[in-house]
């Protein structure tokens, strides 16, 4: 839930966290897929509403097709992982704990 409304600021932020807490053992991999997804999901939902009232009806029309379309993106490669044998989660797992490395070097 946390992350979906951290989402709305910044879907990254959420995304390091989540991973974070799957990095120290704290929550499986599988178990992250859906906090990540919630907050990219809202923050797709803060950026429709940024395009549609800053850059106007025609500007929204071009962009929020494809912002729905990289959500929808996410959310059948989550549901693909979900429904996959272990080895797909485990290559996640090694997915997720690089990225939170490599951020974590950077900071």
């Amino acid at each position: 839930m946390a992350a979906a409304v951290a989402g709305f600021v910044d879907t990254y932020a959420a995304a390091i966290a989540v991973a974070s807490l799957v990095a120290s053992g704290r929550m499986s991999p599988s178990d992250a897929i859906f906090p990540i997804l919630a907050g990219l999901s809202t923050n797709t939902i803060s950026k429709m509403f940024v395009a549609g009232t800053n850059g106007g009806r025609s500007f929204a029309l071009r962009v929020i097709p494809g912002l729905i379309a990289v959500a929808l993106a996410a959310w059948a490669g989550a549901l693909y992982v979900l429904i996959s044998n272990s080895k797909v989660l485990v290559l996640l797992e090694h997915i997720v704990l690089l990225g939170f490395t490599c951020v974590t070097r950077l900071s």
